[in-house]
């Protein structure tokens, strides 16, 4: 069996590759390498521990650094590296046990096996959360043209197929001042906010793919999460209801709260979705449920954008009113073991 130590090496070099890679590589397959940077370090870390996702880091910041730059270093270790560490040290993070005395009293006088609790899944989609809004934040503070961007964004706005849309939103008359408005718009709120909610999903979907892996290969310490048993921490909705409140503040730190409001809202979404999983298991037809679900949410247009905020609406309201326990023939499922 290879030892943490090699595993390290041998994906840190590895990422190293993909991430120069990325750099020489154009169009689909750049944003292909982007999207799975994270997932060797993740396989590494999960399946043969943190020691062997720090190795990996390391190893491949110091060839980036190298082929690179000092500069795609440091982009490399907030991005990818310190995250990879943070999901794999999480994703192992356990707590046991004995049985109490009345229990071991019923048992048979061997000795008691300890109970083994899990890190609840939902705490570390959290993290996921915060970690992606930081990040994303400190990608908007660090923008350097702003002016730049600006202009491209009202040069789309005033071309082609952006200029029909906003015709149709705003009118015939629709003119410079409203151009700029909508420009000012897209790039303080709907930018940072998108670019918040992908991150996250980025995260969450690397994290699951290293998870199927390992799973299919034996190679996964935890039980596989139960998805329908979704909670998060009681403060993540308080902090979401302050970047709100953040955002809509003028200049800099209003832009760095949207990339915030972007990461939570996906949270949220992600706990709608985890209602209707627990809703359809109750029902005699939960494939058919789960599958209209799934298929407005992938059809684009004005029906996934409203599918996406209902089922947000859907996952803050869960905590508030305790949707899940008021379903009744609860899903017969087996815990997962997290701990709280």
């Amino acid at each position: 069996m290879l030892s943490p130590q090699l595993i390290g090496i041998m994906v840190g070099v590895l990422t190293a590759v993909l991430f120069a890679s990325r750099e020489s590589a154009g169009g689909y397959i750049a944003a292909i390498l982007s999207f799975l940077m994270l997932l060797p370090l993740l396989l590494a870390g999960i399946g043969w521990g943190r020691n062997a996702a720090i190795i990996g880091m390391l190893v491949a910041g110091c060839l980036i650094g190298v082929a690179v730059s000092p500069l795609g270093t440091f982009e490399f270790a907030v991005y990818i590296g310190f995250p990879a560490v943070i999901f794999s040290q999480l994703v192992l993070l356990r707590r046991e046990s004995l049985p109490d005395e009345e229990t071991q009293a019923s048992q048979t006088p061997q000795p008691p096996s300890p109970i083994i609790k899990w890190y609840p899944f939902g705490h570390i989609v959290a993290w996921a959360t915060v970690m992606a809004g930081t990040v994303m934040a400190l990608a908007v503070s660090m923008m350097e043209d702003v002016t730049k961007e600006r202009e491209s964004i009202q040069k789309m706005l005033l071309e082609g197929s952006g200029k029909d849309s906003m015709q149709q939103i705003f009118g015939p008359n629709f003119g410079q001042d409203s151009v700029e408005m909508v420009a000012d718009i897209i790039l303080r709120l709907v930018v940072p906010g998108f670019a918040g909610l992908f991150c996250v999903l980025v995260y969450l979907v690397n994290v699951w793919l290293a998870l199927k892996i390992l799973s299919v290969s034996g190679q996964l310490g935890r039980p596989w999460p139960n998805f329908a048993k979704l909670e998060y921490p009681p403060l993540l909705m308080a902090a979401f209801m302050c970047a709100i409140g953040i955002s809509i503040q003028p200049g800099i730190g209003g832009s760095m709260a949207m990339a915030y409001v972007g990461a939570f809202a996906f949270a949220y979404l992600l706990l709608g979705l985890a209602v209707v999983h627990y809703w359809a298991a109750s029902t005699s037809f939960p494939i058919f449920i789960l599958a209209a679900v799934y298929i407005g949410l992938l059809s684009g247009g004005i029906m996934t954008l409203g599918l996406a905020i209902t089922l947000m609406f859907l996952g803050l309201g869960d905590p508030l009113f305790q949707l899940r326990e008021r379903i009744p023939q609860l899903p017969p499922s087996s815990d997962d073991g997290d701990f709280k």
